[in-house]
């Protein structure tokens, strides 16, 4: 499958964002000032909003790597600049 990342299990990046924003929008206001352990110390007055910005920029980041090896890969080839053909 050109152009879809897949993960485990045959599912793409796309299902698995799908997944993470269902699962956000199934809580509540409450939920999100609830207190949040990880990946903080107990006592660090985190709350579960903080976890949620934490990990969207976990996976932000995971994301952006993810495209760097695609770049990488795509300019290992025989007539490879280096850069992205942008050319279509």
């Amino acid at each position: 499958m050109h152009g879809r990342v897949l993960v485990r299990g045959g599912r793409g990046l796309r299902d698995i964002a799908a997944d993470w924003s269902a699962a956000l929008d199934g809580l509540s206001d409450a939920d999100f000032e609830r207190p949040a352990a990880f990946p903080w110390p107990a006592d660090a007055g985190y709350t579960v909003a903080h976890l949620v910005a934490w990990a969207g920029a976990e996976l932000m980041k995971n994301v952006a790597e993810i495209g760097q090896l695609r770049l990488l890969k795509g300019s290992t080839g025989p007539n490879a600049t280096g850069l992205p053909d942008l050319t279509g």
